[in-house]
């Protein structure tokens, strides 16, 4: 898949390196997370002289994985599900 990123042979591959920083993220303990994220920067490792090709990869890279572990959190957090019962009674 890195061969495919650097060589632009495959308009796909990025957003496959996307969805597995995401999965890892979503599924994963921090540091698979980590290690899934270093290892899609790799990938880009042979564009570092070409500002225009690796920044927008990168950044899409980091938001993903930030925006991931947002939702991760907000998933594990407990649902109140009495708060409708009580305005509602009240």
């Amino acid at each position: 898949m890195a061969w495919l990123v650097s060589t632009r042979e495959a308009a796909a591959a990025p957003l496959f390196v996307l969805l597995i920083v995401a999965w890892t993220t979503f599924t994963g303990r921090r540091v698979e997370a980590f290690a899934a994220g270093a290892l899609a920067l790799a990938t880009l490792a042979p564009a570092w002289r070409e500002p225009e090709r690796w920044l927008p990869l990168t950044l899409g890279l980091v938001f993903a994985g930030l925006g991931t572990h947002a939702l991760r959190v907000q998933h594990r957090l407990p649902y109140p599900r009495d708060a409708s019962r009580r305005v509602a009674v009240e």
